[in-house]
C-alpha cells in the first residue's frame, strides 16, 4: 500500500481481533502469538523493511495506538509413552534400588493445566471422563502444570488393589477409584526426566501431601534387600 509517496506493509491479521481462536500448530514448537486489541492501528514498528521512511503514515496520539499488548500461547503439555516394567525371574540386588508394591489397576498418566486435569492410559487414550474422582484431585494439587505417572486402583477391604473392582467401579462406581501415584515427569514448565527418580519422587511427595482421604495417594517405597522383600 502506498501513501504520501511511501511504501509500507503491515502485519494485520484478522484473527487477532479475536479473544479466544484454535491455532494449528503442525511443527509442534512452542508458540509465541501477539493479540491485538480492537483499537489498533498499523504503526512505524510495523513497516515493511522496504519502507522509505522511519515514520509510519499514521500518525496515532502520543503513541496511543503504538502500543503493543502481548499474551503467550504455551503449547499444551503432551502425553508422555510411559516406561512399562520388566519381567524377571529374581529381584535386583544392590543399594541402588528401590522397591514398591505393584498395584493391580490400569496405568495412568495425569496431565494438569491451569487447574484442570487429562487421563490418558498407557497407550494415550484419553480417559478423564472415567476417572473423575483423582481428576477432581489432581485439579486441586498446589502447582501450575504437571505430568504424573501412576497406577488406577480399587481397593478390597484389607487394603489391596482388586483388579475386578476396578472392572466394576470404571462402569458403576468410579468415585471409588484411586490414583498410587509413583513418578513425576514434570512440574510447573520444567522437565524434570533428567533428574533422578529419588529427586523426581520427592517433589511428588511434597505435591500430593500427605492427606489420606484424596484420591491421590503417594506409592512409598522400600529400600534394603529386595529378595527378602519380595518373599515377605
Amino acid at each position: 500500500m502506498t501513501e504520501g509517496g511511501v511504501k509500507w506493509k503491515t502485519h494485520w491479521q484478522p484473527w487477532r481481533l479475536l479473544p479466544n481462536y484454535i491455532l494449528i500448530n503442525p511443527l509442534k514448537v512452542p508458540l509465541k502469538v501477539v493479540v491485538r486489541p480492537w483499537w489498533w492501528f498499523p504503526c512505524h514498528h510495523h513497516l515493511s523493511p522496504f519502507s522509505k521512511s522511519g515514520r509510519s503514515p499514521w500518525h496515532p496520539v502520543r503513541g496511543f495506538f503504538c502500543k503493543r499488548p502481548m499474551f503467550r500461547v504455551a503449547s499444551k503439555l503432551r502425553f508422555i509413552e510411559p516406561q512399562l516394567p520388566s519381567l524377571v525371574d529374581q529381584p535386583p540386588e544392590g543399594k541402588h534400588w528401590i522397591h514398591e508394591v505393584k498395584h493391580d489397576g490400569y496405568r495412568c498418566q495425569v496431565l494438569l493445566e491451569r487447574g484442570q486435569a487429562r487421563v490418558f492410559t498407557r497407550n494415550g487414550h484419553d480417559w478423564t471422563e472415567r476417572y473423575p474422582s483423582f481428576v477432581r484431585a489432581a485439579s486441586n494439587l498446589r502447582c501450575k502444570a504437571a505430568i504424573i505417572d501412576g497406577e488406577a486402583i480399587v481397593q478390597n477391604g484389607d487394603g489391596a488393589s482388586d483388579f475386578q473392582a476396578l472392572g466394576f467401579a470404571l462402569r458403576q462406581g468410579p468415585h471409588s477409584i484411586i490414583l498410587y501415584a509413583f513418578d513425576l515427569l514434570h512440574l510447573d514448565g520444567k522437565d524434570l526426566r533428567q533428574q533422578t527418580l529419588s529427586e523426581r519422587r520427592a517433589n511428588l511427595k511434597a505435591l500430593i501431601g500427605t492427606d489420606g482421604q484424596s484420591r491421590i495417594q503417594f506409592s512409598d517405597e522400600f529400600e534394603g534387600n529386595g529378595a527378602a522383600l519380595f518373599k515377605a
